[in-house]
């Protein structure tokens, strides 16, 4: 099994939820390409751990979580509850100005940068997956430095300038961990 984490429990979140849960429902799966990439296998995906900001998904299991507002995609799959409670988060530059009153920021105490490091730890997250809104500069910078010294390998699929970063590739380099994508939703077409 990948242990997988989830930073932003938007509507691409909301799709990667259902579709894991779809894949381990069926033998195969058409219209994908490789089902098999290094020996894991989708269904070997297991969700682990997930932070957000909004007080409409942050205390929430993530199988309801993913169809709160304002996440708007239609459920495809019925979630069992997961076990996963979606945690509170940093929201730094994660919420624009003019997104406030559609993200309605929780009114809970943030993280530090040593909690989620330990968190990620507690939950033995192998991948942290970021799926923040486009422009969230320096919230993906705080999760992927986090996920750097947890050892926690970190997948950005924001268009932020992290993996092609020298600092960054050091700083995975040197905890032993892996650090993929500047843009993974913009090169899959995945909005």
């Amino acid at each position: 099994m990948v242990k997988v984490g989830i930073v932003g429990v938007g509507n691409i979140a909301a799709m990667f939820v259902q579709a894991v849960e779809y894949a381990k429902r069926r033998e195969s799966l058409f219209g994908v390409i490789h089902e098999v990439i290094g020996g894991y296998r989708p269904r070997d995906i297991e969700i682990v751990y997930a932070v957000d900001v909004s007080q409409e998904k942050v205390g929430k299991d993530l199988s309801e979580a993913i169809f709160s507002y304002p996440n708007m995609i239609p459920k495809l799959v019925d979630i069992p509850r997961t076990g996963v409670i979606v945690r509170m988060g940093r929201v730094l530059d994660g919420v624009a100005d003019h997104m406030i009153e559609d993200f309605r920021p929780a009114d809970y105490p943030e993280p530090t940068l040593d909690e989620i490091v330990q968190e990620l730890r507690d939950h033995n997250v192998d991948v942290l997956v970021n799926l923040l809104p486009v422009g969230s500069a320096k919230a993906s910078r705080f999760y992927a430095e986090a996920a750097a010294k947890a050892g926690t390998s970190f997948v950005n699929c924001i268009p932020e300038f992290i993996a092609s970063d020298p600092v960054y590739q050091k700083l995975f380099e040197h905890n032993g961990a892996v650090l993929l994508g500047d843009d993974i939703k913009g090169q899959l077409g995945s909005t």
